[in-house]
């Protein structure tokens, strides 16, 4: 990865006239990389919490001659739903381009409220630094990618290292990634404090506990020692305003971090779930990989 003195800021936006009906499109299937590219490994615990144990699925490409730059895949759901193979399409394609990747899954509002989710997040980095030399892991090359619920929870995992409130304990190098790439993350509670899914998941208003809005927020955050951050996200999301990307990375600009941003027209929220955004994002953020992890 290169280091901060060279970063090059910059705001980054590719244009298209392709408009994103969700509904209708081929979606991406895991049967195209698994097992012609890629190794699965299922169902590995990393992290047990009484008698809940949280699992992961490792995928890694079928030949390599090194350690594996590792990628973290944090799946959506709005923190209610989802399971690790949500995303299990996307770790198969990341793998069959080299890298070692790992779906995970985390607590939701069912089982456990903020910041469960960040610290089980942060503990499937930490099996990575545990785990590095029997599945041939580099601790020094970690890349984070989600999407929605799981974008905020990569973009956390990104700016969050040295927040104590937001670690399972106080060895912050356990949790530190090197790159995050951010698929429409809400950045900012503060914008959306009628959201009664923030409101569940946080267990408290904005007007009862704003403080707790913004430890929850990854916006407030941002300092000069992030990591490098792709972000992705569709100028059409009624969901998750693109100004959420927008305000995040000129900020992290302002603290002199890396950051681009790739604003698509037409688009709306969720547009990975389709074959030929998906093929996109696994493209642009294969590239950025590359370079910031060193591939």
């Amino acid at each position: 990865m290169k280091t901060k003195t060279i970063f090059l800021s910059f705001f980054y936006v590719v244009f298209s006239t392709f408009f994103l009906p969700v509904f209708g499109q081929k979606r991406p299937d895991v049967s195209e990389f698994v097992p012609q590219y890629v190794t699965v490994t299922k169902d590995i615990p990393y992290v047990t919490y009484g008698n809940r144990t949280l699992l992961l699925d490792l995928y890694k490409p079928n030949t390599y001659k090194k350690n594996l730059a590792t990628i973290v895949i944090i799946r959506g759901g709005g923190f209610r739903i989802g399971d690790k193979n949500g995303f299990a399409p996307m770790a198969a394609a990341f793998a069959k381009e080299g890298f070692a990747t790992i779906c995970i899954e985390y607590r939701t509002i069912k089982e456990a409220l903020f910041p469960a989710a960040i610290k089980d997040s942060k503990m499937a980095v930490r099996w990575i630094h545990e785990h590095a030399k029997t599945y041939d892991l580099d601790v020094n090359r970690i890349g984070v990618i989600g999407g929605s619920a799981g974008a905020h929870l990569s973009m956390m995992l990104g700016v969050s290292g040295d927040v104590t409130a937001l670690n399972p304990d106080l060895n912050s190098k356990l949790y530190k990634v090197h790159a995050a790439v951010v698929l429409e993350a809400d950045a900012d509670f503060s914008t959306a404090t009628d959201d009664k899914n923030l409101i569940d998941w946080l267990g408290v208003s904005y007007s009862e506990n704003r403080k707790k809005w913004e430890l929850a927020s990854p916006i407030y955050h941002i300092d000069d020692t992030d990591p490098p951050m792709l972000f992705i996200h569709g100028v059409k999301d009624h969901i998750v305003p693109i100004e959420q990307s927008l305000n995040s990375v000129e900020l992290l600009i302002k603290n002199n971090v890396y950051s681009e941003l790739i604003a698509l027209p037409s688009v709306g929220h969720g547009f990975w779930g389709t074959k030929k955004w998906f093929d996109f994002t696994i493209g642009r953020a294969t590239l950025f990989f590359k370079e910031q992890l060193q591939f």
